[in-house]
């Protein structure tokens, strides 16, 4: 378990993170020659990093619950902010969804998933 942070809003009361890295890869077939040639993610322009992060959440009252569900996506923003797991910090990352996996009645299991571009700056 981590303590996640984006926009300076703790994510749950524990948290956990996925990270999954997608490049931009272009890959072209060459006539009589053996295999393919691959393009490295410089000459495209980098790729896609998408952070998945599992918490959940426990409150004294369903009241309190569902006023924390509730207002989580305005408390995370819509701007790109720094998202950070146990101090490893990726900045310009957007929020992309949210989605519980099924509220009791005074705790929730909910999935964040998070967006950075990435360069090969």
């Amino acid at each position: 378990m981590a303590r996640i942070t984006f926009n300076s809003t703790d994510i749950g009361d524990e948290a956990w993170a996925e990270i999954h890295f997608e490049g931009n890869v272009l890959k072209r077939n060459v006539p009589r020659a053996i295999g393919n040639i691959v393009y490295p993610t410089e000459v495209m322009g980098g790729g896609l990093r998408k952070i998945v992060v599992h918490a959940w959440v426990i409150k004294q009252t369903r009241v309190g619950l569902e006023s924390y569900m509730r207002d989580l996506p305005a408390a995370l923003g819509h701007e790109l902010a720094t998202l950070s797991i146990d101090g490893e910090d990726y900045t310009n990352c957007a929020l992309e969804s949210i989605s519980t996996d099924g509220e009791h009645y005074t705790w929730a299991i909910f999935t964040c998933t998070f967006s950075q571009s990435v360069s090969e700056d």
